[in-house]
């Protein structure tokens, strides 16, 4: 259960985090005009009406100029920057007034152009990839409108890989387990070869003639305490 909930949590923080990935301004860059530049774009918590932390109003026009702006929901009054919500169709609509004399030129960089957006320029001429073509330029005053359409494919691709990001692995993508350590074989250990004990050396045997001249000493020292004993006898008597 712990785990679906984790799940459904990562599901909706990548929404959130592809949601915020889809922003984007982009510049567009304006010559022979009282502005230099304007800005269009989407963001997330943004709305399609005037948003005062988002939103900008254009100065007033300038003398011997042209002038352009994005045209607001606040009635005559133009916007020099304008961020919308995200949709699957957004419109831009700019009012361009031209100066005789001096061309009105609209330029962009392509790489700044969103990556979840196909935008189209549409003018009194037709219409235009942005991806195409790098600027426009306007000898007479009117309308234009830049139009925004989702990129499905675009979209489709960063869906996937936020999907396969919080996937959580298949059995056979777990990871593997730890191998055991090698185990050193066993060693047996060596027989201790005998200790030869040697014996003792044997008493040498006695020698006959010590025996003999011990017998004789003995026979000697018993025969003089004998005949002391007579001397002490004779003398005792003859007092």
């Amino acid at each position: 259960m712990r785990k679906r909930r984790l799940l459904i949590l990562a599901l909706l923080c990548g929404c959130g985090l592809f949601a915020a990935s889809r922003d984007f301004v982009l510049t567009l860059q304006l010559t022979n005009s009282h502005l230099g530049q304007i800005f269009l774009g989407c963001q997330q918590g943004a709305t399609d009406g005037f948003d005062r932390s988002l939103d900008d109003l254009a100065p007033p026009p300038g003398i011997q100029t042209g002038y352009a702006g994005f045209i607001s929901t606040l009635g005559n009054t133009l916007l020099y920057k304008d961020i919308k919500a995200h949709g699957d169709l957004k419109e831009w609509r700019i009012s361009l007034e031209v100066f005789e004399g001096k061309p009105l030129r609209i330029s962009w960089r392509p790489d700044q152009l969103p990556r979840f957006y196909k935008l189209v320029l549409v003018t009194a001429d037709g219409e235009v990839d942005m991806a195409a073509v790098k600027q426009a330029e306007f000898t007479e005053s009117q309308v234009i409108a830049i139009v925004g359409t989702v990129d499905l494919v675009a979209v489709a691709a960063a869906e996937a890989a936020e999907a396969a990001a919080v996937k959580p692995p298949a059995p056979s993508e777990a990871a593997p387990a730890e191998e055991a350590p090698p185990v050193a074989p066993k060693v047996s250990p060596k027989a201790e070869e005998p200790v030869a004990v040697s014996e003792p050396p044997s008493p040498p045997e006695p020698n006959p003639g010590h025996r003999v001249t011990g017998g004789v000493s003995t026979l000697i020292l018993t025969m003089g305490g004998l005949l002391l004993l007579v001397v002490i006898f004779a003398a005792v008597r003859r007092q």
